[in-house]
């Protein structure tokens, strides 16, 4: 059985198809990986940060809408990694 592809080695993927130059690709071709890979990116969970009772979202810095426990940022779509809160 064929091991599944991480986030971090698709994103590495992306980011090389997007680099090398005479890929052929269009500019809408390359603009659609780029957007791609900055999703692929926020499914990476990043730590939540706090500061004076507000939980911090780490790619987007939105500090309003941050309920402990949520799995994802409500602006920006961040995966959240709580684990360092607990």
């Amino acid at each position: 059985m064929k091991k599944e592809m991480t986030y971090e080695q698709t994103i590495e993927i992306v980011t090389n198809a997007i680099q090398k130059d005479g890929t052929g690709m269009t500019a809408e071709q390359d603009k659609a990986l780029a957007i791609a890979q900055k999703s692929l990116e926020k499914q990476i969970p990043k730590a939540v940060e706090y500061d004076g009772g507000l939980f911090i979202c780490p790619n987007c810095g939105n500090n309003k809408n941050i309920i402990f426990g949520d799995k994802h940022c409500v602006e920006c779509g961040q995966r959240l990694d709580w684990i360092g809160l607990v």
